[in-house]
């Protein structure tokens, strides 16, 4: 698995709900599957805690900006540099 899947993961857990016994076991076994997986919960973690505090004052309107920025984005590929996530 790749580093890149692996940070999709963690974010797909990270919205997940753990109410759930089978859910939580199957995180559980995910999060000790390997310490990469770890690791990437834990950057997830540290991204969602920073990205929340940039306008916690709601001074900008995200969907004028995403509007704004749409015809300049660009999917970048991959590098060999990547591989460090």
């Amino acid at each position: 698995m790749d580093d890149m899947m692996r940070l999709r993961d963690a974010q797909d857990w990270g919205t997940c709900s753990l109410d759930e016994p089978a859910t939580r076991a199957a995180f559980i076994g995910w999060v000790r599957e390997s310490p990469e997986n770890l690791a990437a919960l834990l950057i997830n973690t540290a991204l969602n805690l920073e990205l929340s505090s940039l306008d916690s004052a709601r001074q900008f309107d995200l969907d004028a900006l995403i509007a704004a920025a749409s015809p300049r984005l660009v999917q970048a590929a991959p590098t060999s540099d990547d591989t460090n996530l």
